[in-house]
């Protein structure tokens, strides 16, 4: 029976990442990009008061530094608050280093120490081994990224964990200005006690506003398995990058 439900969580998400992927292809050919972001704001107000989803703010900083074609560095922070951005939740901070086997191919090897708040604050650190496929059709990316978390957490609740996300991306010029519009759907499985527990959509952009700062902006919807309850979020984020 759970695997019938993972197959059905799994297509269902899927087929709402095609269905918007097809939409934005239509609004590119007809040019209507300029409707594109309120239509979106529009659909996101709309669809989070509806399912009385709990607003929460996403801030992060972070640098990245290419050494050359293959070679890449990068760290960041990340705060996250909830409850109407009223109330910390989540602190991060990671570093990794990735490598470009082919066009088609990077791999990554992540640190990460950090602290999840329930009732209290439970610090962990988790290595995380990182496979990204990406393939390029015309002026869409399209990607697939594959995540192998291992979590140690303060409180002996140790896991494993599964992250999948297929990305589309795209860039567009504004009065002049390179934009990358993408759209994510993320799917976190629990390796240690067998079930899809998060499954995330994110749409954003990302632009440069100097050489070296490059703002992530984008909106995110989160859907969580507590075994006996969902719960549903609607977070606002935006992170700084400092690109050496």
């Amino acid at each position: 029976m759970y695997f019938f439900q993972h197959l059905a969580f799994f297509i269902f998400n899927y087929y709402n990442l095609l269905i918007i992927f097809n939409f934005s292809c239509f609004i590119k050919r007809v040019e209507l990009y300029k409707a594109f972001i309120p239509i979106s704001i529009i659909i996101i107000t709309t669809f989070s008061h509806a399912m009385d989803m709990d607003h929460q703010f996403w801030g992060g900083y972070g640098f990245q530094h290419e050494f050359n074609d293959s070679w890449k560095l990068q760290s960041d922070g990340e705060n996250r608050f909830r409850n109407d951005a009223s109330e910390q939740n989540f602190k991060k901070i990671s570093i990794e280093l990735s490598y470009a086997f082919k066009p088609w191919l990077d791999i990554g090897v992540t640190y990460q120490r950090g602290s999840i708040k329930g009732s209290e604050w439970v610090p962990e650190q988790k290595p995380v081994l990182r496979l990204n496929f990406k393939y390029e059709r015309g002026p869409w990316e399209i990607s697939n990224q594959h995540k192998f978390e291992y979590r140690d957490r303060k409180d002996n609740y140790n896991i494993r964990v599964y992250k999948n996300r297929t990305q589309v991306a795209t860039d567009y010029y504004i009065k002049g200005k390179e934009f990358s519009f993408y759209l994510n759907d993320e799917i976190f499985y629990n390796a240690t006690d067998h079930y899809a527990n998060i499954n995330r959509i994110r749409f954003g952009t990302k632009f440069y506003i100097t050489n070296y700062l490059k703002p992530d902006i984008g909106v995110v919807f989160q859907s969580s398995n507590h075994h006996t309850f969902w719960d549903y979020q609607a977070s606002f984020a935006i992170k700084l990058w400092i690109v050496l």
